[in-house]
């Protein structure tokens, strides 16, 4: 039971996950999607500059950050929601209950190696894969930017 303060995270498949953000999203909304977990440092370090960006107007529409977990299912709730409800995050957040990437990577990008983090932006109907850390909000606004 999540109580006022905690964070939701949503447990997707992957398949209904790419239905519902990747496949159809909305074109009044620029999405930044990244692929993160808790054991994974460099994503740890960028998930503020994530965060930043979440709700900003770039190129006068909104920025929409979504933080999909790779953690395993069972961390769910005695690591992911704790690390999510420590730095008060408020982009969307899912936790992709497919056992394994292998079976969904190229589908996510088909230049996707399957290292995280990795991020996709989708804006105008365009998309842009980066794979690799972002360092600042500067350097994720340029990214879009560029789009």
């Amino acid at each position: 039971m999540l109580n006022n303060n905690e964070v939701k995270v949503n447990v997707e498949k992957f398949e209904d996950f790419k239905a519902r953000r990747i496949d159809s999203p909305n074109k009044d909304t620029i999405y930044f999607i990244n692929l993160w977990a808790t054991w994974c440092r460099p994503c740890v370090a960028e998930l503020p500059y994530i965060e930043e960006t979440n709700g900003k107007v770039i190129d006068g529409k909104p920025v929409k950050t979504i933080m999909v977990s790779l953690d395993q299912k069972e961390q769910l709730n005695s690591r992911v929601i704790p690390f999510l409800n420590a730095r008060k995050y408020t982009s969307e957040q899912v936790l992709l209950q497919d056992g394994t990437s292998n079976a969904w990577i190229n589908k996510f990008d088909s230049s996707f190696s399957g290292a995280i983090p990795a991020t996709l932006i989708l804006k105008n109907g365009k998309r842009k894969f980066h794979e690799g850390m972002y360092r600042s909000a500067k350097q994720i606004e340029k990214e879009i930017k560029k789009l």
